[in-house]
């Protein structure tokens, strides 16, 4: 990746860290569990694919999670938030 598109997407990164605490706190939340061995990914909950991610049906419940693969993870967030 050239300087100036590694740039672009630090700014990017950044304005989505800025534009969204909430989540952002979620995410971390996941990854500091899953280092400390308190949280293991699992399957897709819909058709039982690997790898799964962790999916926040509720960001201020950080831990309460599902784990989707990414086509059903997308059809969730598609499915809470019509039209965006």
């Amino acid at each position: 990746m050239s300087p100036a598109a590694r740039a672009r997407a630090y700014a990017r990164s950044q304005k989505w860290i800025k534009a969204n605490p909430q989540k952002r706190r979620a995410h971390r939340a996941v990854e500091k569990a899953k280092k400390q061995g308190a949280l293991r990914p699992e399957p897709c909950a819909v058709c039982r694919s690997e790898p799964a991610e962790a999916h926040h049906p509720d960001y201020a419940d950080p831990l309460r999670i599902e784990w989707l693969c990414p086509k059903h993870h997308k059809a969730a967030h598609r499915e809470a938030q019509p039209g965006e």
